[in-house]
């Protein structure tokens, strides 16, 4: 998967964040083009996660897996959540829309230099699940799942989305 799939994976995981703005900006100014700009945009964004990762499981290869070790890997979705309504809490304390653009935008540049993303709430709703996994070889990897994993057993094939992330196949 590109930088750029994969940066764009993890930043649409902060597009509720812009509902809630949308949200803010409506309480306090009443129905005008930004606020719909904010709806269409947030909405749009919460399809992108759906999206690449249907096109990965369509078009990336499939190699197989061996695991030796597996453990979810939710702990980043309350952090997100709470993002979910930083609009709020920035309203409070008089942050204002360009503020909180230049913070998104220097997000995605720090983004684009990771190799795997933590837990997507976004992807959570579409019922993916995000593991911790250890390979036979001690190579830890993200693996992104449609279903819920109990066993190493369950892990035998995959697509590779970066050298540290991957995605269950079948």
């Amino acid at each position: 998967m590109s930088k750029f799939l994969r940066t764009l994976l993890f930043i649409s995981a902060f597009s509720p964040v812009l509902l809630s703005l949308a949200a803010v900006r409506y309480l306090q100014f009443g129905w005008h083009t930004e606020i719909w700009q904010l709806v269409v945009v947030g909405f749009a964004g919460i399809a992108i996660p759906y999206l690449v990762v249907r096109e990965i499981a369509v078009r990336a290869e499939v190699i197989g897996f061996s695991a030796k070790k597996i453990e979810p890997n939710d702990h980043m979705l309350l952090t997100f959540l709470v993002s979910y309504i930083s609009p709020f809490i920035a309203r409070m304390s008089g942050l204002d829309f360009d503020s909180i653009l230049i913070g998104i935008i220097l997000l995605a540049i720090v983004l684009w230099f990771i190799p795997s993303i933590p837990a997507h709430p976004v992807l959570r709703l579409f019922s993916v699940y995000f593991y911790k996994v250890e390979s036979d070889a001690g190579v830890v990897y993200t693996v992104i799942s449609k279903q819920e994993l109990h066993a190493v057993s369950q892990l035998t094939q995959v697509h590779q989305i970066s050298s540290t992330m991957l995605m269950k196949a079948g």
